[in-house]
Formats: C-alpha cells, sequence, structure tokens
C-alpha cells in the first residue's frame, strides 16, 4: 500500500497512517496486523457494540460515540474513548 493510500488519524493520542476509504474498525486491524491478524470479539454488522469509541472530526462541534465497523475514516479524525476489547488490541501501539 503506497502512501498516497493512506491518511493520518489520531487514536488516544497516537497517531497513525491507515487505509483510505476504510472503517475504523478495518484502520484498527490495520494497525496491528502483525501481531493480531484478526481481530476477535467483532461482529462487523453493528450488532455486538464492541467496536464503540467517541469520534472527533474538524467539522463536528463535539465527538460523538459510533460504532467503529459503520464508521468511515476521514483525515485528521481523532479517536477516543475505546470500549475495553478495542483497547485491548491496540494497548501495545499507543504511546500515551
Amino acid at each position: 500500500m503506497s502512501s498516497a493510500d493512506l491518511v493520518s488519524i489520531e487514536i488516544e493520542g497516537t497517531s497513525f497512517e491507515v487505509p483510505n476509504d476504510e472503517v475504523l474498525l478495518a484502520c484498527i486491524q490495520y494497525i496491528v496486523r502483525e501481531d493480531v491478524p484478526v481481530l476477535g470479539r467483532f461482529c462487523w454488522s453493528n450488532e455486538c457494540g464492541n467496536c464503540e469509541m467517541s469520534i472527533a472530526t474538524a467539522e463536528a462541534l463535539l465527538p460523538t460515540r459510533r460504532r467503529g465497523c459503520q464508521t468511515q475514516v476521514a483525515p485528521g479524525m481523532r479517536v477516543s474513548d475505546l470500549t475495553p476489547d478495542l483497547r485491548f488490541y491496540i494497548r501495545d501501539r499507543l504511546t500515551s
């Protein structure tokens, strides 16, 4: 994947380059792919709620709570308040 296909987002204060035009849950899977090839405990169909997170964008005044399996990534997006399941998978990549 070339750098032109990646966008910069922030998760819990740490910057990451992730694939453009993907949902956030797939982007987290991309970030941890070397250690965890397949994320478990996620339905990927907006039913389980295990991928909820707070998302702030330049267009919104306040962060909103959304599901990562249904939310398209956007450049400059800031993600916080991960569920325990998501935090478990990405914990070793976070700097704060």
